[in-house]
């Protein structure tokens, strides 16, 4: 069982999910990019998730996203369950489509991490010597409609989605605007000018790194011409550390991993002591009448027991999802 973490709106995090065995089941295609797009924006809208950056490799996707209601579980669940279903159904398979490990969600707090992890997302493809620029990734990225601050629109995929006159639920088409972090929201000009020139500073640094090895860019020929079933040959590290907070600043990290220790300690608490009612017969409403002095309320950003129990919460405090 994962660790528990607060559920707050208004948090910025960087998301990483991967596919089965490392496999290339993302690699791009017009089916492929037009799916990722198209499920993203759907899902995005109907859990209120503001999308900061995007980019989907062959085989996994990197995404920065804004919580705005504080529902990001919802948002995963069903953007990678639909995901999955739908490129497998391109791709004529049945079995698992994602790893077993957990998806990576690293809460961002601060402007500075915020505009690091876009250049991060964005950068991928330059950063693993597929290509050379940004732009030039030949799958799903969002570099171009981020600098040139428009949206993309997708249509619905007709291999997977039924259309609307047979029955269908799916919207014709989906629109994706793109929004800046949280830091920078009154001055999105600001972080497109920033996040293009740390773009450049890449790019200029994998060239020099290539000049100096002789390595050369795989190129996007030889991605699209890449089998779907296969995954690279170099071995990946297993066991490393799964950051939950990026923050350039040391003290604001520190404060954030206080946070979600004291979160932790109360919610393992309210857990505790929610079983030990329920062990002696205590119902929901038997608390309310009869133990009013002793009400249990769960920490602000509790989600799970929220969903599964409709337990009482702690009101959430503006401004504590950031640092």
């Amino acid at each position: 069982m994962s660790r528990p973490r607060p559920v707050l709106p208004g948090t910025c995090y960087l998301v990483t999910r991967r596919c089965l065995e490392r496999r290339f089941f993302l690699r791009p295609d017009k089916v492929v990019t037009e799916t990722f797009w198209y499920v993203l924006g759907y899902v995005a809208q109907k859990y209120n998730i503001g999308i900061v950056a995007a980019c989907a490799m062959s085989n996994h996707y990197h995404l920065e996203i804004v919580d705005g209601h504080g529902c990001f579980p919802d948002f995963l669940r069903d953007f990678n369950a639909l995901l999955a279903r739908s490129i497998n159904a391109h791709r004529g398979r049945w079995e698992n489509f994602w790893s077993g490990t957990q998806t990576s969600m690293v809460q961002l707090l601060d402007g500075e991490s915020q505009v690091e992890k876009a250049a991060y997302v964005i950068c991928n493809p330059v950063k693993d010597d597929l290509v050379e620029f940004a732009h030039s990734w030949p799958g799903a990225t969002s570099f171009e409609a981020i600098r040139q601050r428009r949206s993309i629109t997708a249509k619905r995929p007709a291999h997977f989605f039924r259309r609307k006159n047979d029955q269908g639920r799916m919207p014709e088409s989906v629109t994706i605007e793109f929004i800046p972090p949280p830091a920078f929201k009154d001055d999105p000009e600001e972080f497109i000018r920033i996040l293009s020139s740390r773009v450049t500073e890449e790019e200029g640094r994998a060239r020099k790194a290539r000049n100096k090895t002789g390595r050369r860019v795989l190129g996007r020929k030889s991605i699209l011409s890449q089998r779907w079933n296969d995954r690279p040959s170099t071995l990946s590290l297993r066991r490393k550390l799964s950051p939950r907070v990026a923050a350039r600043n040391k003290w604001s990290r520190i404060e954030a991993l206080e946070r979600n220790r004291v979160f932790e300690d109360a919610y393992k608490a309210c857990v505790a002591e929610f079983a030990d009612r329920n062990r002696k017969g205590c119902t929901s409403e038997n608390q309310a009448l009869g133990t009013r002095q002793r009400k249990l309320a769960f920490p602000a950003g509790t989600w799970l027991m929220v969903r599964r129990y409709r337990v009482a919460v702690e009101p959430f405090a503006a401004g504590t999802a950031q640092a």
